[in-house]
């Protein structure tokens, strides 16, 4: 199963916590599927594994909609992920939705958590991929950055970008899995596998192991 996910940094190097990819060995190695992770732009993750090209997506949201009537999507969530505003001005503070208003923001093109809560944001740089947006804070591009707490860091370290800080506001979501209607006889298959997860445990000890809890 070739399943689609937004480009993020490379899983399992610190200071980067790559926590998804043993969550999926161990729920797809349960269900008996071998899989692949296929990177590719946020905008595309969904309408890839609606036309077929690929069989499945991974994303922050809990239904694809009726614009991709072909993908199926999974009640139970696989995991959380923490978003916030990103920055290194000492003088930024965000406590609020409301105070992201007050600052250049930028957050990834098509990426449905930013634009859930900045669609109305007046000054938006848009960006193809986590390291053209954390590069845009590198050199003053921007003020913050919208975007996962966890790659962002790894990035940041990557590129040299000193004195992250992390916005008091945050926002917890969960991942979903979607599959494309021809697996339709796998998703109970993969749910039930990651209930069995989450009841003994297994689930909550390796998000444990790179600091996550549920």
């Amino acid at each position: 199963m070739r399943i689609a996910i937004a480009r993020s940094p490379p899983p399992g190097r610190e200071p980067y916590s790559g926590y998804l990819d043993p969550v999926l060995r161990e729920l797809f190695a349960r269900a008996g599927i071998h899989h692949e992770l296929v990177t590719i732009p946020a905008a595309r993750v969904f309408g890839e594994a609606d036309s077929g090209n690929l069989d499945a997506a991974i994303s922050p949201v809990r239904s694809a909609g009726a614009e991709f009537p072909r993908l199926l999507s999974m009640s139970e969530s696989i995991l959380p992920v923490e978003l916030a505003g990103l920055y290194t001005r000492n003088d930024i503070r965000l406590s609020s939705v409301e105070d992201f208003f007050d600052y250049r923001l930028a957050h990834i093109r098509g990426w449905k958590p930013a634009e859930k809560y900045f669609s109305e944001h007046q000054r938006v740089e848009l960006a193809r991929n986590p390291g053209v947006l954390m590069s845009m804070l590198l050199h003053d591009r921007v003020d913050v950055v919208f975007y996962a707490t966890y790659p962002g860091r790894y990035l940041a370290n990557e590129i040299g970008l000193m004195n992250l800080k992390v916005s008091e506001f945050h926002v917890s979501i969960d991942v979903y899995l979607h599959l494309n209607k021809r697996h339709a006889r796998l998703l109970p298959i993969i749910e039930a596998s990651l209930l069995d997860m989450k009841a003994d445990g297994s689930l909550d000890s390796i998000l444990a192991e790179h600091g996550i809890r549920r």
